[in-house]
């Protein structure tokens, strides 16, 4: 179908030391951004449904939400690099 993640572009965030202010959630297809608190430094980065696939270059498809959420506070004194895929509906924009 049209939600097949191959179709979709990969976004590269590199996000900044410190808090993120995102909120993950677990999904079928892996961990997912819930929601982008306002204050967030990921506002306009990092989006609602968009599904992480790997954290610094470690692929973290196997992990769950709680887990991730671990390993990003892991390295909350350093940037940190996502790659993300949307599977928002809003691919218009």
């Amino acid at each position: 179908g049209s939600r097949h993640r191959q179709s979709r572009p990969e976004r590269i965030v590199i996000a900044p030391p410190g808090k993120l202010g995102i909120i993950i959630k677990q999904s079928v297809e892996g961990c997912m951004i819930h929601n982008v608190k306002p204050n967030s430094p990921m506002k306009g980065l990092l989006f609602g449904e968009d599904l992480i696939l790997s954290l610094n270059g470690e692929d973290i498809s196997g992990y769950s939400a709680h887990q991730l959420t671990i390993l990003i506070a892991k390295h909350v004194g350093e940037q940190r690099r996502f790659v993300v895929v949307s599977m928002g509906h809003d691919d218009a924009r």
